[in-house]
């Protein structure tokens, strides 16, 4: 029997109970990784805020690629030391859509993906 994947092993899992899987690789010092589940976007985004407070060096995420079928995945880093990749097409482009209407600020402005003044 052939090895599976990290995204063959998530989208089989996805197909039984309709969870998204999430891996996350943290290098700092002495490097970790660890893998959650969500429901749907707002969960995600809760996450997201929760490691915002923790490390306080978060940044906007970027999309380090589109989502790939091939490996079922998207990645994205949202500071130096913290790498995600997320195993759901669905989630992804919810959380970039989400991602991308949270304004941010620049020379004094509001700006963000989807209005530019």
């Amino acid at each position: 029997m052939d090895e599976l994947t990290f995204s063959e092993i998530f989208t089989e899992l996805s197909s039984y109970n309709a969870k998204k899987y999430v891996r996350v690789i943290f290098d700092f010092n002495n490097p970790w990784e660890e893998m959650f589940c969500v429901y749907d976007v707002n969960e995600l985004l809760v996450w997201f805020g929760d490691q915002c407070n923790e490390f306080g060096e978060v940044m906007e995420p970027t999309f380090d690629r589109e989502y790939n079928a091939e490996l079922s995945s998207a990645s994205f880093t949202i500071s130096k030391h913290i790498f995600c990749e997320i195993y759901d097409q669905e989630l992804t482009n919810q959380f970039k859509l989400l991602i991308d209407s949270i304004p941010f600020e620049l020379d004094g402005k509001i700006y963000n993906e989807n209005i530019i003044n």
